[in-house]
């Protein structure tokens, strides 16, 4: 059982490291107003996934 967590960790620390990458890429383009943030006349709540 300890050696298929170990593979599990393995396999996604890369998928991680990718992921994370593309975030902060993501951020600085809204940064540098390369991707364009939306702003509503309405109050908006997010919470997690779902938005009302």
């Amino acid at each position: 059982m300890g050696r298929n967590k170990l593979i599990e960790k393995a396999m996604l620390l890369p998928m991680s490291k990718l992921y994370g990458m593309g975030v902060a890429v993501r951020n600085r383009m809204f940064e540098w107003h390369l991707l364009k943030q939306h702003k509503f006349d309405i109050p908006v709540v997010v919470v997690g996934n779902l938005s009302v």
